[in-house]
C-alpha cells in the first residue's frame, strides 16, 4: 500500500512539473531579425524570412534580401520559428529527476546519497531535454488575426 501511495504522489509530482514546465513557454512579442513565418489571408501563401518591423498598419520582413511589405490586414498568421529552450530543460530534468527520485534509492549503499544522485540525474535530464528542444523547429505564434464570424473553436496542445 506504501509504494502505491509512493509510485501515485510521484506521478503527481512528474505531473505537474511536466505541466507547469509546457505552460512556461509564453508568447512573445516579435524581436527585429528574428526568423517568422507569415501566412497571409489572400493567397494562404507562407513567406519566410526575417523581420524588420512591425507596425499597426504593415508587416515589414526580408525574404531572400529583398525587403518585403504585407499590409497587417493581409496577414493570417505570423509565427517565430524558435522557442525558449528552457521548457526542454525543464521537461528533461523533471522526467529524469523523477524517475531516479523512484529507482535510484535501490541501488545506492546510503539513503543519504539519494538527493545527490536525484539532482545529477535531473542535471542530465535538463541537458537532454534542452539538446531535444534545440533540434526541433517548432513555430511559436506570434501573431493571429481574429476571426471575423464571431465564432471559433481553438485546441492548443503543447508538450
Amino acid at each position: 500500500m506504501a509504494r502505491v501511495l509512493q509510485a501515485m504522489a510521484c506521478a503527481l509530482v512528474m505531473t505537474t512539473a511536466s505541466a507547469s514546465a509546457a505552460s512556461a513557454q509564453q508568447i512573445r512579442s516579435p524581436r527585429s531579425g528574428e526568423e517568422i513565418v507569415v501566412k497571409q489571408t489572400t493567397s494562404g501563401v507562407e513567406l519566410r524570412g526575417k523581420m524588420v518591423e512591425l507596425s499597426s498598419e504593415s508587416l515589414s520582413m526580408l525574404v531572400d534580401g529583398r525587403r518585403v511589405d504585407v499590409p497587417i490586414d493581409r496577414v493570417l498568421r505570423v509565427d517565430a520559428t524558435r522557442d525558449s529552450l528552457v521548457n526542454g530543460a525543464l521537461i528533461g530534468a523533471a522526467v529524469l529527476g523523477g524517475l531516479c527520485a523512484l529507482n535510484c534509492g535501490q541501488g545506492l549503499d546510503s539513503l543519504d546519497d539519494l538527493p545527490k544522485a536525484v539532482l545529477a540525474n535531473a542535471g542530465w535530464g535538463a541537458l537532454a531535454g534542452a539538446l531535444i528542444d534545440w533540434r526541433m523547429k517548432g513555430r511559436t505564434p506570434i501573431y493571429i488575426k481574429p476571426s471575423t464570424s464571431g465564432s471559433s473553436l481553438q485546441v492548443k496542445l503543447r508538450f
